[in-house]
């Protein structure tokens, strides 16, 4: 992969620090530093997002505002996997990164790219490992969220438009997975479907912002359809998440203040 070599191509790249001590050296003050810095890249408010549509999707299939051991399980379970998922993400889009010239702690050098894989792996494990404690279906799809983000990160970066809707549907199913939980999936069906089309504009919007970046090493879909028509579509996008919720409120399947900030939220 690229990524182990660096780019071949003429573009100038940002200057390279020595990855520090602990990542095959013996200096464990380096090492420490390269463990918390490669915290960065977890993204925590991503995290600390997919934990709330767990939250979000309990709450409304139990129909109650509750705080179980099994909603603690859950939210954990989904922190731990899209953690690891942002991971991997930023592992094999180290070269596009590069080329961007991000600030990040694996560009610098600062953490070895195989911390960060490693980190995933143990993330993804422990969050799957939550998730089983909970029960089958939520087990079969922190499964299945987790197979989505690896393929996404690696065999889909060169059809990025189909990775869009494979991240967009992660996010949605956080929602489902806390439904799981309760195992009652109506209601958080349609809030799902609201997060899915938010979502699908979300990554559409980084691919237009991505676009001199991700040249040669993606192909995403204003790539293939131009800046306009991907513009269009994600307004479509978010006007299709915000009809859903209004008519999940309209038709009275979410009511009472706490359901519509829940809504909100979702």
């Amino acid at each position: 992969m690229k990524w182990a070599y660096g780019s071949t191509k003429s573009s100038p790249e940002p200057v390279r620090r020595q990855a520090p001590s602990g990542f095959g050296q013996s200096s464990s003050e380096g090492g420490a530093l390269g463990q918390v810095l490669v915290l960065r890249h977890i993204r925590l408010l991503n995290c600390i997002i997919a934990s709330i549509g767990v939250f979000v999707g309990f709450t409304v299939a139990a129909g109650r505002i509750d705080f179980t051991l099994g909603l603690f399980m859950g939210m954990l379970s989904a922190f731990l996997i899209t953690a690891a998922g942002n991971l991997i993400n930023d592992f094999f889009d180290l070269e596009v990164d590069r080329r961007a010239f991000k600030s990040t702690p694996l560009v610098s050098g600062d953490v070895h790219p195989a911390a960060a894989l490693g980190l995933s792996a143990l993330l993804f494990f422990i969050g799957i490992l939550l998730a089983f404690a909970i029960n089958d279906n939520a087990f079969a799809l922190a499964c299945v969220v987790s197979a989505l983000l690896i393929a996404y990160s690696s065999i889909m970066r060169e059809h990025k438009y189909i990775g869009n809707v494979v991240v967009a549907a992660g996010a949605a199913l956080t929602l489902v997975f806390g439904a799981a939980i309760v195992g009652n999936y109506l209601w958080a069906a349609i809030f799902a479907f609201s997060a899915f089309l938010a979502n699908i504009g979300r990554e559409l919007t980084k691919d237009l912002e991505d676009m001199d970046s991700d040249s040669g090493l993606k192909r995403t879909l204003p790539m293939i359809i131009g800046f306009e028509w991907t513009k269009r579509i994600v307004f479509v996008a978010y006007a299709g998440a915000i009809m859903v919720t209004g008519t999940a409120w309209m038709g009275k399947i979410v009511n009472g203040v706490p359901f519509i900030a829940l809504l909100l939220v979702a």
